[in-house]
């Protein structure tokens, strides 16, 4: 919880002003920064945790998330690099390099970077789900699909990857199963009102105007405004 957070920020503070050097305390400060939605702070103390110590890969790590969600991509990329220098089959920052590069629209290097990661935990469900946005981002519709079905194979409730599958399957003009696809994310995830609305479009495409609409009318009690930009786009003028 916040206050949890704002607990652990406290205490590694008290830390380091007893023991200025105290690395595990600045990259406590990262961690309780990052989760109280302080990225600047974070990146500070993990730059000082790291100052201590070079060779912290997970420190790199967590520095390369707090670049990435400050968006600053090239220097997110760079935190990761220095982390897979250091330990080569760390898996989670191979993961998050991935994801990185595809946010920064290096789209192959993103698959490659995901692969990596697959190759040392094949169960690996978020890397299959960050591939298969990479896949997705470059065009190549099937591979995206079989990257979330791999996903899911390992955590069923993957909602985000239904619905990226959904929108995977769109793309390569196959509605029902994009169809299939959404009606599952909403299964897990009710209130996700973009899939509501990808559902939406789905039948549209598929030429089921009546469940189109009948989406249209669950949508509109969600959000009124993106209810209306689904009725704007199934409802000829």
């Amino acid at each position: 919880s916040r206050k949890d957070w704002q607990g652990l920020r406290a205490l590694a503070e008290r830390w380091i002003k007893a023991q200025p050097h105290n690395e595990p305390a600045w990259v406590g400060l990262g961690e309780a920064e990052g989760a109280l939605g302080h990225d600047v702070q974070a990146i500070d103390a993990y730059l000082q945790a790291l100052q201590i110590n070079p060779q912290n890969a997970d420190a790199w790590n967590n520095l390369g998330n707090a670049y990435f969600r400050s968006g600053q991509h090239a220097q997110a990329i760079e935190a990761y690099r220095q982390a897979l220098q250091i330990n080569p089959q760390f898996d989670l920052a191979w993961n998050d390099l991935g994801n990185a590069r595809d946010d920064a629209g290096q789209h192959s290097q993103a698959i490659e970077a995901e692969r990596q990661a697959l190759q040392i935990n094949p169960q690996f469900a978020q890397a299959w789900y960050n591939l298969g946005n990479a896949y997705f981002h470059s065009g190549q519709y099937a591979q995206a699909i079989e990257a979330y079905r791999q996903a899911l194979q390992i955590n069923p409730r993957y909602a985000k990857a239904w619905k990226n599958m959904g929108i995977a399957y769109g793309g390569a003009g196959q509605f029902a199963q994009s169809i299939v696809a959404e009606r599952q994310a909403l299964k897990n995830n009710p209130q996700d009102t973009g899939a509501w609305f990808l559902l939406g479009i789905a039948y549209m495409y598929a030429g089921q105007q009546e469940q189109a609409i009948a989406v249209y009318q669950h949508l509109k009690a969600l959000d009124p405004a993106l209810a209306q930009k689904l009725f704007d786009q199934i409802v000829p003028k």
